[in-house]
């Protein structure tokens, strides 16, 4: 094998292989080295997290990697993210508050089963003419604008290969981050443990409850993503096309401490008490199980992701927030874009400086807008009233902005960023902040909100706004369209952030008021007249309220 490349990607798991053949798709004639430390190909079913997707990143799969026709025949397709609150209903999983789509997405996510995609993700690196070197641990790296090098051990022999640009896609080993100091803690704190077992799972099965059962075609329900949730804490349960099952716990160890869920043992104990159903079903299961893995505080930030000196790093060995919502493919269809786009353009010999900046600074922001999605929110996860429109308001602003604008190309688009991110009031950075001051409600709201949802189910797709957001993602906007759409999106949020919290206002005084609200400046321990009229304000929105009426325990007047 030759030692000169003009890319070296370091990690071959899902970033590094999908990253592999976006450089490739755009620039056929480079020299892309991939070196991986498993010395065998992964094995199905197996270790791997983080194998549902989400809008964003199946789009990235299926579009982008020219992967349509693969995730359809050979992957499964998923019906929605599912949600089952109601935490006192543990026993009775037909009585629960539950948020899922009746009939498939019109816009398209799977279930992977990683240990397979990845093996088809190599295969055609390797029919790309990508080079692939297996069992090869990264010892050490020097970082030269001139030229990088990276010392790589095989079956006890070193050998150094050099590049012109360097990508780390080690996952936690995150060797350039190490090298280069540049971790950095986020305040997120959660932990995980997860693992397969063999045979499906189908939620329906709990039941014998046929009004329940009938809301769904059958099977539909167990190809869902689905959340089982309590307070600290949800249990995700996913199908694979292997026809086995993964599961896993995710809990806020001020809620479940981590020594509870850290051997399989101790996390069936768990579930025995707090998810009683699954747990019956994985005490039967027991016996076939596959693997079982833990991960302690798994979130983490980074100082620096992408440099002008031609080195950058992705998924895990950048930065991570939370597996709730699935977003683990769709950061990495962001960061991958932006590395091909600055490598592709540097080896055209375009300057990337301002273009390594900017992108920079966008990831950030994004990371720091899904951060507050997470932090502090686990003890709301037992409260069905507030975690309906929580998960609502987090789905709508995800395909209002973030998923409208990868979907048409807006990440990479210097004239869109400037336009939508470079100044203070600009819809972006509007959008972060609206984020931010929304979370905060739900957070507020939690210390006094009483009531609790049971026996109680909801489309997404009934909520028009969401069910509008959802279908714009099929349309193609350009340049200045983008940019008036992403604007028209923005004030649609600011007008449904306005009516959750005039609902919120009224459970705690029980005085609903109709006169305009600030939402950037809304403050719930504030009288309703202080919240009211105050420059800035948005004016009551009947339509959103009407369709908002349709989740809330307690009406307005």
């Amino acid at each position: 094998m030759e030692n000169n490349f003009d890319i070296i990607i370091a990690g071959g798991g899902l970033a590094g292989l999908c990253l592999g053949l976006q450089l490739k798709k755009a620039n056929p004639e480079a020299s892309i080295l991939i070196a991986e430390k498993n010395a065998t190909n992964p094995v199905d079913s197996a270790h791997k997290v983080g194998e549902s997707t989400v809008e964003l990143g199946t789009y990235y799969l299926r579009e982008i990697l020219g992967l349509k026709e693969y995730l359809d025949q050979d992957q499964l397709p998923k019906h929605g993210l599912r949600f089952f609150l109601t935490p006192s209903k543990r026993d009775q999983i037909d009585q629960r508050a539950e948020i899922g789509p009746i009939n498939p997405p019109p816009v398209p996510s799977h279930q992977l089963d990683r240990g397979l995609f990845e093996n088809e993700l190599l295969k055609r690196n390797k029919e790309l003419g990508n080079a692939i070197l297996q069992g090869a641990t990264v010892t050490g790296a020097e970082i030269d604008e001139a030229g990088h090098s990276i010392s790589v051990e095989t079956e006890n022999q070193t050998n150094n290969y050099k590049a012109k640009w360097l990508v780390d896609a080690t996952g936690r080993l995150a060797f350039l981050k190490r090298k280069l100091e540049l971790t950095e803690s986020v305040e997120h704190n959660i932990n995980t443990c997860w693992f397969r077992v063999k045979g499906e799972i189908d939620v329906t099965d709990w039941s014998d409850n046929s009004a329940w059962k009938s809301k769904l075609k059958p099977g539909l329900r167990r190809l869902s993503t689905n959340h089982l949730m309590g307070p600290g804490y949800w249990v995700w349960l996913i199908p694979l096309s292997s026809g086995n099952t993964s599961v896993g716990i995710v809990a806020d160890p001020r809620h479940v401490e981590f020594n509870k869920i850290n051997r399989f043992d101790k996390a069936l104990e768990w579930l025995k008490e707090n998810e009683p159903q699954c747990a019956a079903v994985i005490e039967e299961k027991k016996d076939d199980l596959l693997d079982f893995m833990v991960l302690k505080k798994y979130a983490h930030g980074a100082k620096q992701l992408y440099s002008h000196d031609r080195w950058c790093a992705v998924g895990d060995a950048g930065v991570f927030a939370d597996p709730f919502y699935s977003p683990g493919t769709d950061f990495i269809g962001m960061s991958n874009s932006w590395i091909s786009d600055l490598i592709t353009r540097d080896l055209n010999q375009e300057d990337i400086h301002v273009r390594t900046i900017v992108y920079e600074r966008t990831h950030k922001a994004m990371f720091e807008n899904w951060l507050h999605i997470y932090t502090n929110k686990y003890p709301l996860f037992g409260q069905s009233q507030i975690m309906i429109p929580k998960i609502f308001w987090d789905w709508a602003n995800y395909w209002a902005i973030p998923s409208l604008l990868f979907f048409n190309g807006g990440y990479t688009d210097m004239d869109v960023l400037r336009a939508l991110f470079f100044n203070e009031d600009s819809p972006g950075q509007k959008f972060g902040k609206l984020n931010q001051s929304v979370q905060q409600l739900f957070m507020d709201w939690g210390k006094f909100q009483e009531q609790d949802h049971s026996n109680f189910y909801i489309d997404p797709f009934e909520i028009k706004f969401l069910e509008d957001l959802h279908l714009d993602l099929k349309i193609n906007y350009t340049g200045n369209q983008l940019i008036v759409k992403v604007v028209d999106n923005l004030q649609l949020l600011e007008s449904i952030a306005t009516e959750i919290m005039r609902y919120t206002q009224f459970i705690k005084t029980g005085s609903y008021e109709k006169g305009a609200i600030n939402p950037y400046q809304f403050m719930l321990e504030n009288s309703p007249s202080e919240n009211q009229n105050i420059d800035g304000g948005i004016d009551y929105n009947k339509e959103i309220a009407t369709q908002l009426n349709k989740i809330w325990l307690k009406q307005p007047n």
